[in-house]
């Protein structure tokens, strides 16, 4: 039958998809089970709807419905074929497999999104007319290989029946039953094994493509621990204190490096460069995140807490101030709601949730901060709290022609294009945040206000080979600013220059007068006091920092590789220089003991 050979070909293209993933990206055997298993399900409903069609008595229908049907098979083959070069596209830019409503809520920015790809308009309209004209002529040959292939299923079936026939009743009534169990044992084993809850675990493709990702990141999992609800109904309400107003400010992918007010020779931030000449703003020189994601890297931030010890649910900076009587208001320019459904995991006393999802113009294009900035009222006596969150430095971002500073620009995998978008998106950014002063100043909340701009992890631009984030926890990809907007000069967040993004939460509520949750983790900038060694990770590579006197040493482990690295960083930034072979025995031990305790708790995040 050329039908039965049309279908294996299908079946051999996902079988060696599925096998270059799990190999490629280092997941279980079992998805390639789970895998097969979806694609199986899928031409097992096509072929059903084949086999109904044979029995047809009326031939101009079924002509009709055999046209369908090829056209099904064909929509299926190609859609099957896209999805596997987007799911592959997607690892390569570190994203994974984009959720359907990710890439939904992304069409009202599809030229951005071709953008991102490289790709010009008239370049997909030819390439999108192509495709259709393919998948035509794959249908016309599908439905070519209908009537030869449906007559001998037909004849197929027919002789099984006839020979059934003769058999007596008590060896059909065995059949009967003996086929029954077998199909009730077949029903309960597929079920049992490929819950949707399984599937999206193991990270089947589709499965996560159409449901999307369960609770937690590809990389990232929450802490075996859940917070009491006591930890919040115990914090002291409507205390007396100074109600600033409190915004955050996160700049995704941003890179302390990259910006000309650490030292960059381009000069990429001149707006935030003159709100630090005019003492209006302190930075932190060494600051780091937690990872190098996103998921993990925002919620330290919101929750005083490193990645390894987040729960589905800690009390956070932003329930903090709602119970102390702020607004709160959620306005990002990504699209969080949808994103490994990051908006659960901010809560629900939020006064106002915008972002992508919500908007109708704007996804990752920071014109949406303004769209969302536009339903707040002006200030009147009510305090508030914004989480304002910058898409224009990250790949994904919308990059504006006025911008386009440094050329050739682009996300080509090269070192120079590369890395004039990312500055590109670095001056974007910093006039972003120029207008959004201007914007709440002019709404009367910057009068009285602290505000603090951070990221939620860095980049690489090419170092090591490597591009884009979630790759690694080397320097280019945690160490981001720190930078707190205080028109009181008398108060100095500059005591240490060494901080990580669960000191901000505590710095905030410090600042305010509150007292620090007890959960929280993260030290007040305005103390002294500081951990000896913080932790940060993604997948199997971590990383320990470690102020020893006034030096900071940054030693790196693989799980997998075993591989050591050790960094002065005060020294040696870039990271180029590894100090491990020439290190004392004994510093080095104590080292391996304490990277080593930490991984026998927190192996699993």
């Amino acid at each position: 039958m050329n039908f039965l050979r049309f279908i294996i070909s299908v079946y051999l293209l996902a079988f060696l998809f599925i096998l270059y993933y799990k190999f490629r990206y280092w997941f279980y055997y079992k998805i390639i089970i789970y895998h097969l298993m979806v694609i199986s399900s899928g031409m097992f409903v096509l072929l059903v709807l084949g086999l109904a069609t044979t029995y047809l008595s009326s031939n101009k229908l079924k002509a009709v419905l055999n046209t369908l049907y090829a056209l099904l098979w064909s929509f299926f083959v190609f859609f099957l074929s896209i999805f596997y070069c987007i799911v592959l596209m997607g690892k390569k830019q570190g994203v994974g497999v984009l959720p359907f409503k990710v890439l939904y809520s992304h069409l009202k920015s599809f030229n951005a999104v071709l953008a991102l790809a490289g790709i010009h308009q008239n370049v997909a309209w030819v390439v999108g007319i192509c495709l259709l004209i393919l998948m035509l002529v794959l249908a016309r040959f599908i439905y070519t290989l209908l009537p030869h292939s449906n007559a001998a299923l037909k004849e197929y079936i027919r002789k099984s029946v006839s020979i059934y026939t003769e058999t007596n009743n008590e060896s059909k009534r065995t059949d009967l039953l003996l086929f029954a169990v077998f199909l009730v044992a077949l029903v309960v084993m597929y079920i049992r094994a490929t819950p949707l809850q399984r599937l999206q675990g193991a990270h089947e493709p589709i499965a996560t493509m159409i449901f999307g990702e369960t609770q937690y990141m590809g990389m990232f999992h929450f802490a075996n621990y859940k917070e009491p609800a006591s930890v919040r109904a115990n914090y002291p309400k409507s205390l007396v204190f100074n109600k600033k107003n409190v915004i955050l400010i996160i700049v995704d992918a941003l890179r302390a490096d990259e910006l000309s007010l650490y030292g960059y020779s381009r000069k990429t931030s001149p707006f935030l460069q003159q709100l630090y000449d005019e003492k209006k703003l302190q930075k932190i020189d060494y600051a780091f995140s937690t990872s190098s994601a996103s998921f993990p890297g925002i919620l330290s931030i919101l929750r005083g807490k490193p990645a390894y010890n987040l729960a589905y649910h800690n009390y956070s900076l932003s329930e903090v101030l709602k119970d102390q009587g702020y607004q709160v208001n959620y306005i990002l320019s990504g699209d969080h709601a949808n994103w490994y459904d990051m908006q659960y995991f901010y809560g629900k006393d939020i006064d106002l949730y915008f972002d992508g999802r919500y908007s109708d113009r704007y996804v990752c294009d920071d014109n949406l901060l303004f769209e969302g900035l536009s339903k707040v009222e002006p200030f009147k006596d009510k305090p508030a709290f914004f989480y304002l969150h910058l898409m224009s430095v990250h790949y994904a971002g919308t990059k504006h022609p006025e911008f386009v500073r440094w050329t050739p620009a682009s996300v080509e995998w090269e070192p120079v294009p590369y890395r004039n978008n990312y500055d590109n998106g670095v001056l974007a950014a910093d006039h972003t945040l120029e207008k959004v002063f201007k914007e709440l100043k002019a709404k009367g909340y910057l009068n009285n206000s602290i505000v603090v701009i951070t990221a939620d992890h860095g980049e690489s631009l090419g170092e090591r080979g490597v591009y884009g984030h979630i790759q690694n926890v080397y320097n280019e990809e945690i160490h981001i600013p720190i930078l707190i907007y205080d028109i009181d000069t008398s108060v100095h967040y500059d005591k240490r220059d060494y901080a990580e993004q669960p000191d901000i939460a505590p710095t905030i509520v410090d600042r305010l007068g509150l007292p620090i949750p007890s959960t929280w983790e993260g030290t007040s900038l305005l103390r002294d006091s500081f951990p000896e060694f913080t932790f940060h990770s993604v997948s199997n590579d971590y990383a320990m920092i470690h102020r020893n006197g006034n030096k900071l040493f940054t030693y790196y482990f693989n799980a997998v590789s075993r591989k050591e690295e050790l960094f002065d960083i005060r020294k040696d930034v870039q990271e180029q220089h590894n100090l491990f072979a020439e290190t004392d025995a004994d510093y080095v031990a104590l080292l391996r003991k304490e990277m080593k305790e930490y991984l026998a708790l927190h192996r699993n995040y």
